[in-house]
């Protein structure tokens, strides 16, 4: 898929659908990326906006655009990009296994279990993107689907489950890594789907605050 459909916030159906994936995590421990999770945010377009959540450059923007297994220029493809088209920025998302071994996985007797094959693969696929997002900037192919000149965009990894930690150091290793590995002067925002559910019910219930106080009864 080399386009994008617009999108418009709908809060009620974006709420239910919210409540549709908390319910998801909470009755299924593990969860995986292509029977269940892909599936999942390909046919909940409102859910999937929300994921804008994860995306610094979207916070103060709108959300217009989106785009399922979006072709990386031929090579590559992300799971999920959500867009602001009017200040032509962008998230890409990569979405892995919510198992319990996604993460951190136990491969010999020492104490500190290893990255898992899904954490890494996951970062790994997003280093691809940025670096072919970067070089093909000035290509014609580049200008056909954004528009003339660079666009703005940061990537997330959304993987694993929060329950899967086993303790606070296995917790410190993966926020050191969100917050301090660069690529390309770009951070990867890594997130477990529990703390994507998390970051997806603040922000609604922000909108809804807000809505309040301004004297509207609904967003």
């Amino acid at each position: 898929m080399k386009t994008f459909d617009p999108i418009h916030f709908d809060f009620s159906v974006c709420r239910t659908e919210v409540a549709e994936f908390a319910n998801l995590l909470t009755s299924h421990p593990e969860l995986e990326e292509r029977r269940t999770i892909l599936p999942f945010f390909q046919t909940h377009p409102q859910a999937a906006a929300i994921c804008s959540v994860v995306s610094p450059l979207l916070s103060t923007g709108k959300v217009d655009i989106w785009a399922r297994e979006y072709d990386v220029f031929g090579e590559f493809a992300s799971d999920l990009v959500i867009g602001d088209s009017r200040n032509r920025a962008y998230c890409f998302i990569e979405f892995e296994d919510a198992m319990l071994n996604s993460i951190f996985k136990q491969t010999s007797t020492k104490s500190a279990r290893d990255w898992s094959s899904r954490f890494e693969h996951g970062f790994s696929q997003i280093t691809d993107w940025i670096q072919k997002l970067t070089e093909m900037e000035w290509n014609a192919e580049y200008d056909h689907r954004f528009g003339r000149g660079p666009i703005h965009f940061d990537t997330a990894l959304i993987v694993g489950r929060t329950t899967s930690f086993r303790d606070m150091r296995e917790l410190t290793r993966f926020r050191w890594r969100q917050s301090k590995v660069i690529v390309d002067s770009r951070r990867v925002n890594c997130f477990t789907f529990d703390d994507l559910l998390e970051m997806m019910k603040q922000r609604l219930d922000a909108i809804e605050d807000a809505a309040r106080r301004l004297g509207n009864p609904t967003p």
